[in-house]
């Protein structure tokens, strides 16, 4: 059974260890269109992902964790998501971004040059509804 369709039956998890990526201030022009460092980095996170695993294609409502080793104490974690999403959704890792209705991101010591270590498993409203949604 190939990694592509075991991805269509839950529960899985999977993880993947992936380049730090650029801010969104570094991944966009001023024209909206992505940059040179932006495309290099969809490139580089593409040849990993395919590589390692092909195509995925994972279906359904997703929970992502993101745990970040930055290359420095400076880097804001809510400035990494959009390259970081739009490259693993160029991957194939899964269709499209707006499956992920869990999405976080959690800051661990610095480690040149960074890394990010991204958790992605199906996502369960069930699991959230009785402490977020009954306030």
């Amino acid at each position: 059974m190939t990694v592509t369709r075991a991805c269509e039956f839950a529960p899985f998890n999977l993880e993947l260890k992936l380049p730090w990526p650029p801010s969104v201030n570094h991944y966009y022009r001023k024209d909206r269109k992505i940059t040179v460092r932006g495309k290099a980095y969809r490139a580089e996170v593409q040849a990993i992902i395919l590589n390692r695993y092909g195509a995925l294609w994972i279906p359904g409502r997703l929970s992502v964790v993101v745990a970040c080793t930055p290359p420095n104490d400076e880097p804001d974690l809510d400035n990494l998501g959009k390259a970081l999403l739009d490259s693993m959704e160029h991957a194939t890792v899964y269709r499209d971004d707006n499956q992920i209705d869990d999405l976080r991101y959690v800051r661990g010591p610095v480690c040149r040059p960074g890394h990010v270590i991204v958790r992605i498993s199906r996502f369960s409203l069930a699991d959230y509804e009785a402490t977020f949604f009954d306030l």
